[in-house]
């Protein structure tokens, strides 16, 4: 008797789900599956980036990359090394695809569930930020309107950089400390009066200056790392005699 045909090695190491077959059952090795095995430690986690913007990614394949996954509760934030990019767009979804492995030591990924993923690409250090709705699309392109001495709304052509949680990076156009208007822009005209009730110091409107910004693109609209967390402040201002709210995350 051969009893070496009596045990099945499986090529990994894993977590078995259900069995598939029972004793007396009469299966085929190329057709029935006995049981399937999914690997927890290593665990890959495979997202997509938008074709859009894999031209960006496709700048930093010189180095190695590193994707962050947000399990959700209780802050869990795993970070895992790329050691895939497809070959291809997939023409259905008009997406990339990337795989990143976690050593997931606490199991805490589990196969087949779904996670935040963020591409670190690059880190841009002191950068200047300012809340995302304060950017507006013109004729001759972005711009910002500036409150200038607290008292009048200039128009501000500027150019930006990465969007991440709310935030924008400029890179030109606006410098640390300029106030900018985060509501309400549509009744602005170039040097309309502006009343900004409580501390201009303390105005959520004012740009945020000396953040890390970090530049990625991922599943599901690419999530980023965020600027370091400014406090949350409100403002008011009146323009015409109509108020309007400034507030927002600086």
């Amino acid at each position: 008797m051969q009893l070496n045909y009596t045990t099945v090695n499986s090529p990994i190491s894993g977590r078995t789900g259900k069995i598939l077959v029972l004793q007396g059952n009469n299966v085929r090795a190329d057709e029935d599956i006995l049981v399937t095995i999914n690997q927890i430690a290593p665990i890959f986690v495979e997202f997509a980036v938008p074709a859009e913007q894999f031209q960006e990614v496709q700048k930093y394949f010189h180095k190695d990359l590193y994707a962050r996954v947000d399990i959700g509760g209780d802050n869990l934030v795993r970070q895992g090394k790329v050691t895939f990019v497809d070959n291809t767009v997939d023409s259905t979804t008009g997406t990339v695809k990337m795989k990143a492995v976690f050593d997931n030591a606490d199991s805490a990924l589990w196969p087949g569930k779904f996670v935040d993923v963020t591409l670190t690409l690059t880190v841009l250090t002191k950068a200047v930020a300012v809340p995302t709705q304060s950017v507006q699309m013109g004729q001759n392109g972005q711009f910002v309107w500036v409150v200038k001495d607290g008292k009048t709304a200039h128009m501000q052509i500027v150019k930006t950089g990465p969007s991440i949680n709310g935030l924008t990076a400029i890179t030109s156009g606006i410098t640390a400390g300029e106030q900018v208007v985060t509501d309400g822009q549509i009744q602005l005209g170039e040097g309309a009066k502006v009343i900004i009730s409580g501390s201009a110091r303390e105005a959520a409107a004012s740009v945020v200056a000396g953040s890390d910004k970090r530049r990625g693109h991922g599943d599901g609209g690419a999530k980023t790392n965020s600027a370091e967390d400014e406090k949350n402040q409100n403002s008011k201002i009146t323009v015409d005699g109509k108020d309007q709210n400034a507030g927002g995350k600086p």
